[in-house]
């Protein structure tokens, strides 16, 4: 139905299963697909990807490894086709050897993490404490060594966030050596918790929809004005991006 000569993404998307289990205060996959978490068969999944009609794949589900059995069954039927995908995962990830093993041997070059923050507080604050920040180092260093790429997603302005953390979030990025960071500044998006506590406690300052796009502040942060988050979220990413320190997370040993 798409006319493919007007994206530029190589990668065709397949979905393979719906909702999230997890309760995070600014996601809105809880508003569109509820709490329970579904899949479809693992032969229509095959069926898709015969569809699309191309080598690279990426799987759009919110967390591709909630169901481990049925992720196992997916990647036994997916590795003889030869493909190469990415695919959207929890962080928690990590810990299973045994899944990123077959995860690499069915073809996959890439996982986006949410990782969100380094800083604890601010995590527990959105309902996302079960990251655990003590563990990030560990966890990452583990996806590495299964030769899958960490692409990571960080969500900055999170209640409890100060300037600080804008340099301790490109620290902790450089320190790792992680090719690839999706920044975010945090978007109430509407019929979220976060978007119905931000309108109770008056945070709300701008409902242009257009500007909620994750690089506009659109709220009253805590520990910051909207300007200043703005601001250094810009810095940040140039900074990240910037030549120099491409260079060094990629080349340098």
């Amino acid at each position: 139905l798409l006319k493919r000569t007007g994206y530029s993404l190589r990668a065709t998307p397949i979905q393979t299963t719906r909702g999230c289990p997890k309760r995070c205060e600014f996601c809105s996959v809880h508003q569109f697909f509820g709490g329970s978490y579904r899949h479809q068969p693992v032969a229509n999944v095959l069926r898709d990807i015969d569809a699309a009609g191309t080598p690279f794949l990426f799987f759009v589900d919110d967390n591709i490894a909630a169901d481990r059995p049925y992720s196992m069954e997916l990647m036994k039927a997916v590795r003889p086709l030869g493909k190469i995908w990415g695919a959207q995962c929890n962080i928690s990830v990590a810990d299973d050897d045994v899944f990123l093993k077959a995860a690499r041997q069915a073809g996959c070059h890439s996982l986006f993490l949410g990782v969100e923050s380094v800083n604890p507080e601010a995590l527990k604050r959105a309902g996302k404490g079960f990251n655990i920040v003590k563990r990030y180092n560990e966890m990452l260093q583990n996806i590495m060594a299964h030769d899958i790429l960490p692409q990571v997603s960080m969500i900055m302005g999170l209640d409890g966030d100060s300037e600080e953390s804008f340099d301790a979030t490109y620290e902790f990025l450089m320190k790792l050596k992680i090719p690839i960071a999706y920044f975010f500044i945090l978007t109430p998006a509407p019929n979220t918790r976060l978007f119905e506590r931000f309108e109770r406690e008056g945070r709300l300052f701008d409902k242009d929809w257009s500007k909620y796009g994750g690089d506009k502040t659109v709220f009253i942060p805590t520990d910051m004005t909207p300007d200043v988050l703005d601001k250094r979220f810009w810095e940040l990413l140039n900074k990240f991006y910037s030549l120099p320190s491409i260079f060094y997370r990629l080349f340098t040993p």
